[in-house]
């Protein structure tokens, strides 16, 4: 992974190109160097996710610290590849939040998805369209959730208001059959992806929802310790040690 000058100057240029100025880009900077360190990927990769999900999600809704400690804890949970999650992160995090789904449920659901021997890329694929297919259901899903009494507006808000875990739970007790969950997702990836975090594995699933859930910045500062990597000089991370 790489922190040199070169490295972190590629970042910052990219971070101020996102939006992000002053003390902000200097925080992004941060948590992106540190997450680099203790192995999520390039420090612009890990700017990449970052910047793409407070944006998405809003700057107010998490800092940079906070967001790269739930990658951190969703890596650690898991079998995912540290340096995969960051790159594949952006083709979720859009969709993720127009549909109200968290970024550390998305984090949670590749760790949940990794543990079956998902890589991350396979995973965000089959979440993007599960959450595609709630956002925009096709003619099909419509016509088959008509059949069995239900309304796809009741699925989003499960979703929304409860998580991605008990959205698919209960997006699975309203199809019934595998065969009308194949054919309200549109796609069998999908189906197969989701199918890995229930089940036998439901119990193990739910640790990993709450552990990358409670994820905070303090958890990266605590994994950074853990490699002996230390703050940038200059930057604005604040000490919530103690």
């Amino acid at each position: 992974t790489g922190t040199g000058p070169q490295d972190l100057a590629e970042a910052l240029y990219f971070i101020s190109s996102s939006g992000f100025e002053a003390e902000g880009a200097m925080e992004v900077l941060e948590a992106s160097a540190m997450g680099a360190t203790i192995g999520l990927g390039t420090t612009a990769t890990v700017a990449n996710a970052l910047t793409t999900a407070m944006n998405a999600y809003g700057h107010e809704a998490m800092t940079a610290g906070e967001a790269t400690g739930v990658m951190a804890q969703a890596v650690a949970m898991g079998k995912v590849e540290a340096d995969q999650l960051a790159g594949a992160l952006g083709q979720a995090i859009p969709i993720a939040s127009q549909l109200g789904v968290s970024f550390a449920d998305v984090n949670a659901a590749v760790a949940g998805m990794s543990l079956s021997g998902l890589t991350a890329s396979e995973a965000i694929t089959g979440i993007r369209q599960t959450m595609f297919a709630m956002m925009a259901p096709s003619q099909q899903a419509r016509l088959v959730l008509e059949g069995l009494g239900a309304d796809y507006k009741e699925l989003q808000a499960v979703f929304r208001d409860e998580g991605y875990l008990a959205g698919i739970q209960n997006l699975k007790e309203v199809a019934g059959t595998d065969v009308n969950l194949r054919m309200i997702l549109g796609d069998v990836q999908a189906v197969n992806t989701n199918a890995s975090l229930l089940g036998a594995n439901l119990e193990r699933t739910k640790e990993i929802f709450a552990e990358v859930n409670g994820a905070s910045e303090q958890t990266l500062r605590q994994m950074a310790l853990y490699w002996g990597v230390t703050p940038l000089a200059g930057a604005a991370f604040p000490d919530t040690a103690g």
